[in-house]
């Protein structure tokens, strides 16, 4: 009895380790067979992703050079209408083309000036410009026939003594003059007394004689000298200018240009 139970006990044991075996064998083949099932999986994967990556790629490219073309495209657009332009010019001088040397130009005729005149007499306006040689500068000045004298705005007035005679020095300035303080020199002609209406008193005043220019018209013209910074005009044209040589036209101002050097005395 004890020997068969022993058999028993030897034929368990080694069943069991042929099962032991079996699974051991079993559990190596899985583990050997495994990356030979999974190698198809992965290299499917990488194709896939590869299709797609050069799938993305040459649409990029697409789209890129697209872009391109059209900006080609709009560049040659440009182009041609420059070149349009550019023709269209070029007929337009050509249609404009100016006229050979040899051709003769005509040239208008000059205007001439016609002096103002009635019954021979020069017609003035109550304002008109005046030209003074000494000083080349012109004025506005105004036109009074009921001054006896003409006198003009003097200032920083110094008589001295020139070859036994005697001169005076002033500065022809006024509230619209611009002249820089140049200064004129002069011959007495003589020394009046003047009364204004606003004052009994009488003033000194020196009477000079300068050259003067209104339009074509020319004077040697005595002049007194005054402070007229209150005036609205430095020059003021009394009747010993006027008399014999103008009328007065009162609701006219500056009938007559100014005087230019070029023109006929």
């Amino acid at each position: 009895m004890p020997s068969q139970i022993n058999l028993i006990k030897t034929l368990t044991f080694v069943a069991a380790l042929t099962s032991i075996s079996a699974c051991t064998s079993t559990s190596q083949t899985q583990t050997a067979e495994t990356p030979e099932t999974n190698q198809p999986d992965i290299n499917q994967t990488i194709t896939e992703q590869m299709s797609v990556f050069e799938s993305q790629l040459l649409g990029q490219c697409q789209t890129r050079l697209d872009t391109l073309e059209a900006k080609i495209d709009n560049q040659q657009q440009q182009n041609t209408d420059i070149l349009q332009a550019a023709k269209s010019i070029e007929a337009r001088l050509i249609k404009h083309q100016a006229q050979p040397h040899n051709a003769k130009l005509s040239c208008p005729e000059p205007k001439k000036v016609i002096e103002p005149k009635l019954d021979g007499k020069v017609i003035v306006g109550e304002l008109e410009w005046v030209y003074f040689p000494i000083i080349d500068e012109h004025f506005k000045a105004r036109v009074d026939s009921g001054a006896t004298t003409s006198s003009l705005s003097a200032k920083h007035i110094v008589e001295f003594e020139r070859d036994g005679e005697e001169w005076v020095r002033f500065q022809l300035l006024h509230q619209v003059t611009d002249l820089d303080g140049r200064e004129i020199e002069a011959k007495i002609e003589r020394t009046v007394r003047i009364r204004q209406s606003s004052s009994d008193e009488t003033e000194r005043r020196h009477v000079v004689k300068l050259s003067i220019n209104l339009g074509n018209l020319h004077q040697i013209a005595e002049f007194t000298l005054a402070d007229r910074s209150d005036m609205d005009y430095p020059i003021l044209l009394g009747r010993e200018f006027l008399q014999d040589l103008t009328l007065i036209d009162v609701g006219r101002t500056f009938i007559h240009p100014k005087y230019k050097k070029s023109e006929t005395k």
